[in-house]
Order: structure tokens, then C-alpha cells, then sequence
């Protein structure tokens, strides 16, 4: 009896680090559409792992064409755009660190000419790397 008393803490103390995970995992999401939405480019930068943060070359683009910035910000400035989360999609390791995959369904804002919160497209996915303890961004989108 004690061994499945054990067993159940174990679970539910894993549900609840999960439920944790995820929900800082969100947070940096929605700092990340909002930062593109209000223009502020340091606080987008600042979610990005730092694999994204290198400089445009030949070989890498820089952060602006990886996380589609620029789509972000016609999305806003045209439709108003909003995200909202959906699903968490894939939870994975990269080498050694944590990985998450999340899934966000993007909606038309209030502008005319469309209904406010019907889809804006196909959901996105959003793939977040663990980075000194915290999420950041490895792969986004708008």
C-alpha cells in the first residue's frame, strides 16, 4: 500500500513541475508576441535563445528573418493580430536541454472587414529551448 501511496506523490508531484514548466513556458510566448506587437525590439531579442541572437552573415540570418519579426509586425499593424494558446505539442530534449514544442491559433484583432477572434490562418508552433533555467525561444513565429 505505501509503495502505491509512493507512486501516486511521485505522479502528481511530476503533473504539478509539469504544469509549472508549461505555464513559465506560455509566459515567455506571450512576452514574445507582445513584445513584437508594442515594437520593442530589446524585450524581443531578450526572449531568444542564444543560438538566434547571432548577427546576419551568409550563413546565418540573424533573428529578424528566424523569428519572422518582420511578419509579426505587418500581422499586427494590419489585423490586429492576437495568439492564443491551444496545445502543448512535443516536450524533447536538444543535447543536453529541455525542449518545448507549443501551439498557438493566431485571431484577428479588431479592424474592419473581419470578425474579431475568428482565425487568422493555421495555428502556429512555437519551439522553446531551456536556457540557464529558463525558457527561450529556439524557433518562433507569427
Amino acid at each position: 500500500m505505501s509503495a502505491n501511496v509512493d507512486a501516486n506523490a511521485n505522479q502528481n508531484d511530476a503533473k504539478v513541475a509539469n504544469e509549472a514548466c508549461l505555464s513559465s513556458a506560455k509566459e515567455l510566448c506571450t512576452k514574445y508576441f507582445n513584445a513584437c506587437k508594442d515594437g520593442d525590439l530589446d524585450l524581443w531579442i531578450s526572449t531568444l535563445h542564444t543560438e538566434l541572437k547571432s548577427t546576419p552573415s551568409t550563413k546565418l540570418p540573424g533573428p529578424f528573418k528566424t523569428c519572422n519579426w518582420y511578419e509579426g509586425r505587418n500581422r499586427v499593424n494590419k489585423y490586429q493580430v492576437q495568439y492564443e494558446f491551444t496545445r502543448e505539442v512535443s516536450t524533447g530534449m536538444r543535447g543536453a536541454d529541455p525542449t518545448t514544442t507549443l501551439a498557438f491559433q493566431p485571431k484577428y484583432g479588431k479592424v474592419a472587414g473581419y470578425e474579431e477572434g475568428a482565425p487568422l490562418g493555421g495555428e502556429i508552433q512555437i519551439i522553446l529551448k531551456m536556457e540557464d533555467g529558463k525558457w527561450k525561444m529556439l524557433k518562433g513565429d507569427f
